[in-house]
């Protein structure tokens, strides 16, 4: 049985913030494309919604000309975001002012059976499952390699000032990220597959993320929903993608 990911909500807002610093492709809903990309411009960085343009649109364009290149080859995806770290750099030395941009990304792509990606920093990919997370990308920040470790207080985790500091991001061919990579092949009809900034995670739980995403299930009340719950909790950009599965 082959299956086909749906495109159900994709948003990407500034909210409090100057300028939106996320970039998601695809953007419309209509859209029958295989290939999700969520990019976060990281903050204090110069130029920030430009980096997570072109990283999106590279990695976007690099994996949608493959054909007939096999899905199964994952060595495709890394190469994808080496171009994204060559366009990078071609801005950067067409722009010194530049120096310095950097972005997260969130990267899935689907064949016939199976989906994988990769992901670099703190933009996240769920697989959920009658509202139960059956993966999820772990995200490469300091608070989270302190709640790795065993010693670490966790009471006093709760109040680490630096949740968002991130430990890896795009930069450049000066400095490879080093992504982390997945394959996921138990994927079943009515899957859901979400990828979202920490603009999302700052204004939603998980369990009420779980919550909202069946009880709506993909209808303009829920894009409504998400994006009135951030504008009243999240101090960041927002963006999400939420992909369906169902059976072709």
């Amino acid at each position: 049985m082959a299956l086909y990911p749906q495109l159900q909500i994709a948003i990407s807002n500034k909210g409090k913030r100057e300028q939106n610093e996320d970039f998601i492709l695809p953007s419309d809903p209509a859209s029958d494309s295989r290939v999700f990309v969520v990019c976060d411009g990281v903050g204090g960085n110069h130029q920030g919604e430009i980096a997570s343009k072109i990283v999106a649109e590279s990695i976007n364009f690099y994996l949608n000309r493959k054909n007939p290149i096999p899905f199964q080859i994952k060595s495709y995806l890394t190469k994808s975001l080496r171009f994204a770290e060559e366009r990078l750099t071609e801005y950067i030395e067409e722009h010194p002012s530049s120096l310095g941009m950097a972005s997260t990304v969130a990267c899935l792509e689907f064949g016939r059976k199976k989906a994988m990606g990769f992901w670099v920093g703190d933009s996240k990919i769920y697989q959920i499952r009658d509202k139960k997370i059956i993966f999820e990308s772990i995200d490469h920040t300091l608070y989270q390699e302190l709640k790795n470790q065993p010693e670490t207080n966790r009471e006093k985790l709760d109040e680490f000032p630096y949740k968002h500091y991130i430990l890896r991001a795009v930069k450049g061919t000066h400095k490879p990220a080093q992504p982390e990579h997945f394959v996921l092949s138990d994927i079943k009809v009515n899957d859901y597959f979400v990828l979202l900034t920490d603009g999302i995670k700052e204004a939603f739980k998980k369990k009420e993320l779980l919550e909202i995403l069946h009880e709506l299930d993909g209808s303009e009340i829920l894009k409504n929903n998400i994006e009135k719950v951030c504008e009243l909790k999240s101090k960041d950009n927002y963006s999400i993608l939420i992909v369906k599965i169902l059976e072709a």
